[in-house]
């Protein structure tokens, strides 16, 4: 008994042991939990600091990027050089977001309330901008961005920064095969091969019976699809294959001009028109006006042809005299345009004489000096709609039956008031009735003569002249102002950029020197050439004014080849099944007039369409109705690889302009010459 007490005592203590030892390591699994909870939580608050002092710098720099870009798009690089200072003062401010004020931003040089904004070397040209733009040059100018951040109540001293290094870059619109303003159609179009950049501002539709091909990068701001029904093309029956070899981008980033407003139709059209009073050409949109870029300015009206010749964007310019001027131009011609269905007065240049011209004329050399002048512009105010105005008078007799004879219901009933005022019902005074007409007076009163309010005179044997006045309105139409290139199978020696706000017809091939090279794609030994006009009309070396207004039919082509940047207008699709009118699409964006059939129309070039016709706007007719005006030609398109060197691209060509996000990284505080990754 006393050996099981001694047992049990020395158990308990063993117990107690035990107890002890499982509380111990109790309290160090709570201290180690409590220890790591508090470190966890340490981490995570440092970790949130380190996040939000990040994003404040990168707010910060975004703040700057997004202000250069706005500029640069309105006013160019010198918009962006003189808003240095500005942009360096920018920072995300509490007035903005309450926010802000939990953070103090600095330029990494010790300024605060500041970011650094620098030049990060100096403008170059890149063959290939490769991202988004990839197969695209343009010229860059390369910036660095780099803002600071610390949180002022934080509870760690922590300074974050992030650097970007951008470029706004300016790439030329004729380095794309097809660029559109808008929608951008190949529904119904025949077999295409498209090499070369494809991009809209829109959507782009595709669909038809014979394959589209494109071999490089396709970009819509819209979408890019077979649309349901559109101009009599449904999915069910469109079954040309459409194939993309390169990528093929939708909601994509707009590229618009930098005419400093909206891209509208209306808009970016004013581009070849001539300039608004009191516009300055150094304007976003003055700078984009082909009347301020050109040296030479035609402009043709009613019984005055005047030419001048300036430096680009000048305010004055030098006349030529105008027997000069007509050893190459003529404006005694007209045609009549089956798809606009009316005449056109055309300002004729003959562009073999035009460069001798301009290589030899003493006011243009003594205002360019040794420079020959590459850019034309034409306007031709010519024509439109007069209003006539006829008056007619017509006579409306109303004879009474014969007197005498009782008195029955008369042919002719004049109301009178018994004095010689005018009756407020209507009717005429009595002295106005002639008093050899055969009465009879009825009053309208029963109490007699007295107080008749009214008498009415029964007349016979008396008739009645009314005079009627008719207006007659007529319309008169003195056809429109147009221009005409001929005989440019040759351009001058720095090329030449024709523009007009009018309709412009090119006849005969057009800048493809040698004869070997009509028909082919072979561009070796054009000149830069660019037509830009309200819309493009292509005829062939058979064309004749004579035939303008007979059948199509009558109107054969011949093959003919136009090597040139193409910068026009269409008449926009209309009815929300696109048949109302038709656009024609991107292959009628050249329009034609003549019977093409088994003939070939070669174009080496770019097609750009920006606007909609203001002038040339018959509408399109789709071949085989019965108003048709031309059946189209084989067409032998091709995107000139010219125009991806900058030394080769058309004169006074148009550039969009784009933000290129080169590199973003996170520097260390307080640099701003960190390399990055």
């Amino acid at each position: 008994m006393k050996l099981l007490l001694r047992f049990a005592r020395k158990n308990r203590g063993f117990a107690l042991l035990l107890v002890l030892v499982f509380i111990s390591i109790g309290l160090l699994l709570m201290t180690a939990s409590l220890s790591y909870t508090s470190n966890s939580a340490q981490l995570n608050e440092r970790n949130n600091q380190y996040n939000s002092t990040m994003l404040a710098a990168e707010a910060a720099t975004e703040k700057v990027v997004g202000n250069m870009i706005m500029d640069f798009k309105t006013y160019g690089q010198p918009g962006i050089a003189n808003n240095m200072n500005n942009y360096r003062a920018m920072v995300p401010t509490y007035a903005e977001n309450t926010y802000w004020s939990s953070f103090q931003f600095s330029d990494a040089q010790g300024n605060t309330n500041k970011t650094y904004v620098g030049e990060n070397g100096s403008s170059y040209f890149s063959s290939d901008l490769g991202s988004s733009f990839s197969g695209l040059g343009g010229t860059r100018i390369p910036y660095k961005i780099v803002s600071n951040a610390r949180m002022v109540n934080g509870r760690f001293t922590m300074t974050n920064a992030v650097q970007q290094e951008v470029a706004f870059t300016t790439i030329p619109i004729f380095q794309y095969a097809i660029f559109y303003n808008d929608l951008l159609e190949f529904v119904k179009a025949a077999t295409m091969n498209i090499r070369g950049r494809v991009h809209s501002n829109g959507s782009i539709y595709v669909g038809g019976s014979s394959p589209v091909t494109f071999f490089e990068d396709v970009t819509a701001v819209g979408v890019i699809i077979k649309p349901g029904l559109w101009n009599g093309v449904d999915t069910v029956n469109s079954s040309g294959v459409i194939t993309f070899n390169q990528e093929k981008t939708t909601n994509g980033v707009p590229m618009s001009l930098p005419i400093g407003t909206n891209n509208s139709s209306a808009a970016v059209h004013k581009v070849i028109e001539r300039p608004d009073s009191g516009e300055a050409p150094n304007s976003a949109m003055g700078k984009e006006r082909y009347y301020n870029k050109s040296e030479i300015l035609l402009l043709v009206s009613n019984n005055v042809v005047s030419m001048s010749v300036k430096t680009p964007f000048s305010t004055t310019s030098n006349a030529i005299p105008t027997n000069h001027v007509l050893t190459f131009v003529t404006t005694n011609k007209s045609m009549y345009d089956q798809r606009q269905d009316r005449t056109q007065l055309i300002t004729e240049i003959d562009v073999a004489k035009f460069k001798t011209f301009i290589a030899t004329n003493t006011v243009i050399a003594s205002t360019l000096g040794s420079t020959v002048p590459s850019l034309l512009y034409v306007d031709d105010s010519r024509g439109g709609y007069s209003t006539n105005y006829t008056t007619n008078i017509y006579n409306t007799n109303t004879t009474s039956t014969s007197w005498p004879g009782p008195i029955v219901a008369p042919k002719l009933t004049i109301t009178t008031n018994l004095g010689s005022t005018q009756p407020n019902s209507g009717g005429v005074r009595l002295s106005d009735i002639p008093g050899n007409a055969a009465t009879n007076w009825l009053y309208s009163g029963t109490a007699g003569q007295s107080s008749a309010r009214y008498r009415y005179k029964l007349v016979s044997n008396y008739t009645l002249t009314t005079r009627i006045t008719n207006v007659v309105t007529t319309v008169n139409d003195g056809g429109m102002g147009a221009v005409r290139l001929t005989n440019g199978i040759s351009l001058p020696s720095n090329g030449l950029t024709v523009s007009t706000p009018n309709g412009l017809y090119v006849a005969g091939s057009y800048n493809c020197p040698t004869a070997a090279h009509l028909g082919t794609t072979n561009t070796s030994d054009v000149k830069p050439a660019s037509l830009v006009c309200d819309a493009l009309t292509i005829l062939s070396s058979n064309w004749k004014d004579s035939q303008g207004s007979a059948s199509y039919t009558d109107r054969d082509a011949s093959d003919t080849t136009v090597n040139a940047a193409i910068l026009t207008g269409n008449v926009k699709a209309g009815g929300t099944n696109g048949d109302d009118p038709p656009s024609g699409g991107a292959h009628n964006l050249p329009r034609f007039l003549e019977d093409w059939s088994n003939r070939t129309c070669t174009i080496n070039g770019s097609l750009v369409c920006l606007f909609e016709s203001q002038q040339a706007n018959g509408q399109f007719v789709t071949t085989g109705q019965t108003d048709t005006y031309y059946n189209p030609p084989t067409r032998n398109w091709s995107f000139d690889k010219n125009f991806l060197n900058p030394n080769k691209l058309p004169p006074g060509t148009p550039a969009v302009r784009v933000l290129e996000r080169l590199k973003w990284t996170t520097p260390p505080p307080n640099s701003t010459t960190y390399a990055g990754y």
